[in-house]
């Protein structure tokens, strides 16, 4: 049986990222980046729980299945919010249901939850000018000039839940 899902079903919003000091400020950083930026926005749903991984992004998961127990929430109801190498810079999708993509931390959640039925918030972190492969850009701290498209992508994500 097919039961169809809808964002407004989320009750946890998590950001992963890794919690390092040295990497705050990264493109692997941008789910705990967008989290912060939620947080400080006054005029964001309380009905929405919202959390930080506190692990590596690569064991995402274990902190995750934690998050759930805590927050009382089945996998439906949780939204991650992670960098996308394959988006561009600027813009972001929402998602349920879909594999990995080769994302490490996405894979830990799946083998720990056991399910990919959660939602996903998958921010662009990726230039137009940019090539080669995600791990030799993801771990570098945000260029000036990505700041501002990263803070309009997370205005149109808080403005999503806001008309939800």
């Amino acid at each position: 049986m097919w039961i169809k899902r809808n964002i407004t079903d989320v009750r946890l919003i998590v950001g992963i990222g890794n919690p390092e000091p040295k990497y705050a400020h990264t493109y692997h950083n941008v789910g705990i980046l967008c989290l912060t930026y939620l947080r400080k926005r006054e005029d964001f749903p309380s009905t929405y729980a919202l959390a930080i991984s506190t692990c590596n992004m690569n064991l995402s998961g274990v902190c995750i299945k934690k998050l759930l127990k805590e927050y009382d929430v089945v996998p439906e109801q949780l939204l991650i919010l992670h960098d996308d190498s394959d988006i561009t810079l600027g813009s972001y999708k929402l998602s349920f249901n879909r594999g990995a993509a080769g994302h490490k931390g996405v894979t830990s959640i799946i083998k720990h939850l056991g399910t990919k039925m959660f939602w996903r918030g998958r921010i662009g972190v990726r230039a137009p000018e940019e090539r080669g492969r995600a791990e030799r850009f993801v771990l570098r701290t945000v260029r000036e000039k990505d700041n501002s498209p990263l803070e309009e992508v997370f205005q149109s994500i808080e403005d999503a839940f806001i008309t939800t």
